[in-house]
Protein backbone atom coordinates (compact mmCIF):
# COMPACT_ATOMS: atom_id res chain seq x y z
CA UNK A 1 0.00 0.00 0.00
CA UNK A 2 1.72 3.32 -0.97
CA UNK A 3 1.19 6.62 1.01
CA UNK A 4 -1.48 9.27 0.00
CA UNK A 5 -0.17 11.99 -2.27
CA UNK A 6 1.83 15.53 -0.20
CA UNK A 7 -1.40 17.85 -1.77
CA UNK A 8 -3.99 14.84 -0.73
CA UNK A 9 -2.30 14.48 2.78
CA UNK A 10 -2.22 18.48 2.95
CA UNK A 11 -5.88 19.18 2.02
CA UNK A 12 -6.89 16.23 4.26
CA UNK A 13 -5.70 18.44 7.33
CA UNK A 14 -5.46 21.54 6.17
CA UNK A 15 -8.45 22.72 8.21
CA UNK A 16 -7.12 21.30 11.77
CA UNK A 17 -3.82 23.14 11.08
CA UNK A 18 -5.88 26.56 10.49
CA UNK A 19 -6.66 25.86 13.70
CA UNK A 20 -3.88 25.98 15.78
CA UNK A 21 -2.51 29.08 17.39
CA UNK A 22 -0.05 31.05 14.76
CA UNK A 23 -0.62 28.93 11.89
CA UNK A 24 -1.38 31.17 8.85
CA UNK A 25 -1.05 29.11 5.89
CA UNK A 26 -0.32 25.50 4.68
CA UNK A 27 1.50 24.94 1.07
CA UNK A 28 3.14 21.98 -0.76
CA UNK A 29 6.86 23.03 -1.01
CA UNK A 30 10.80 21.77 -1.40
CA UNK A 31 12.72 21.01 1.51
CA UNK A 32 14.71 23.38 3.07
CA UNK A 33 17.22 20.87 4.08
CA UNK A 34 17.02 19.21 1.09
CA UNK A 35 16.11 21.07 -1.69
CA UNK A 36 15.55 17.62 -3.98
CA UNK A 37 12.89 16.29 -1.65
CA UNK A 38 9.30 18.38 -1.43
CA UNK A 39 7.44 18.62 1.81
CA UNK A 40 4.24 20.16 3.88
CA UNK A 41 4.81 23.78 4.84
CA UNK A 42 3.33 25.34 7.40
CA UNK A 43 3.57 29.06 7.73
CA UNK A 44 3.41 30.38 11.12
CA UNK A 45 4.34 33.51 12.65
CA UNK A 46 5.87 32.36 15.87
CA UNK A 47 9.27 30.41 16.02
CA UNK A 48 8.08 27.66 17.96
CA UNK A 49 6.68 24.41 16.96
CA UNK A 50 3.22 24.56 16.57
CA UNK A 51 1.30 22.46 19.69
CA UNK A 52 -0.56 19.52 17.50
CA UNK A 53 0.93 19.62 14.20
CA UNK A 54 3.12 17.04 13.01
CA UNK A 55 6.81 16.50 12.11
CA UNK A 56 5.59 13.52 9.70
CA UNK A 57 2.19 12.55 8.88
CA UNK A 58 1.29 9.78 6.58
CA UNK A 59 5.04 9.62 5.67
CA UNK A 60 5.41 12.94 4.52
CA UNK A 61 7.25 15.44 6.37
CA UNK A 62 6.23 18.78 7.91
CA UNK A 63 8.56 22.22 7.80
CA UNK A 64 7.45 25.28 9.66
CA UNK A 65 8.13 28.85 7.74
CA UNK A 66 8.27 31.70 9.85
CA UNK A 67 6.35 34.24 8.22
CA UNK A 68 4.60 37.45 9.32
CA UNK A 69 0.61 37.74 9.03
CA UNK A 70 -0.95 38.01 5.78
CA UNK A 71 -4.75 37.54 4.47
CA UNK A 72 -5.38 36.57 0.88
CA UNK A 73 -7.74 39.12 -1.15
Amino acid sequence: MTNPSLSETMDRHRKRWMQLAGVTGVAVGLSKDDASQRCIQVYVTTDAWPEGLERVIEGHPVEIVKTQQFRAF
